[in-house]
């Protein structure tokens, strides 16, 4: 799990270094610092904000409960992941490794390719545009697509998604089993084919949701018999 982590980890700032090299340097720099800049001088208002004179009950009914139940669902898994890989650090490096250094991560991420799209879309292409705000797994590789060396670059894209899948399902899977056994010490580990279990039970249910979307948006479309005759 170490190794992959690392490796995925290594592969995607290689993958976001690329894209900044290759790509409008000077803007992608300039938006980073700016949005750094949004966020420190927002995130204390954004906080406290309340709605209370123009609520939008719409967008809290929705997104607001979405968001909350998946932070509420995650916060048991991550909490125990984090502290079973984080037994003799000190807290300094539990903040550093939990808090500062994830949330940099995520900002260069987001800035870097998230800039890079609005830069193609300020420069004209509005079908660009379209296609990532209806299919934003197409308009990820469709905005690769416009870098040097496209198809080794979509396979390092792709292989650094599936990695990000691995490792989460196999920490998951970690947790999961850990709470599903009876273990002597906290110390212990679940056994491997508990680990196993819980692992393709978390992949069953991906591919699950993975057909059941894409049978929604055929069906959105009129275009899939497949998926209609199925349901």
């Amino acid at each position: 799990m170490k190794r992959l982590s690392q490796l995925n980890v290594l592969l995607a700032l290689g993958l976001a270094g690329f894209v900044l090299v290759t790509g409008n340097t000077a803007f992608l720099l300039n938006g980073l610092v700016q949005n750094v800049g949004d966020f420190v001088s927002s995130f204390p208002g954004r906080t406290l904000d309340t709605f209370a004179y123009d609520r939008p009950d719409e967008w809290l009914n929705g997104w607001t409960l979405f968001f909350w139940a998946w932070w509420i669902a995650w916060a048991s898994f991550v909490g125990l992941f984090l502290a079973r890989i984080s037994r003799g650090r000190t807290i300094r490096q539990f903040v550093a490794g939990t808090l500062l250094l994830p949330f940099s991560y995520i900002l260069m991420w987001v800035s870097i390719f998230g800039n890079s799209a609005i830069d193609r879309i300020r420069q004209g292409d509005a079908a660009f545009g379209e296609t990532a705000m209806n299919t934003p797994e197409r308009g990820f590789y469709t905005l690769l697509a416009e870098y040097p060396a496209f198809p080794f670059i979509a396979a390092i894209a792709t292989f650094v998604g599936l990695l990000f899948y691995v490792t989460s399902a196999d920490s998951g899977a970690l947790v999961m089993a850990n709470l599903s056994s009876r273990l002597r010490r906290p110390q212990d580990d679940a056994a491997a084919g508990v680990r196993i279990v819980w692992a393709v039970a978390t992949g069953v249910l991906t591919a699950a949701m993975l057909l059941v979307g894409a049978c929604r948006r055929s069906r959105a479309r009129r275009s899939s018999w497949g998926c209609r005759s199925a349901s």
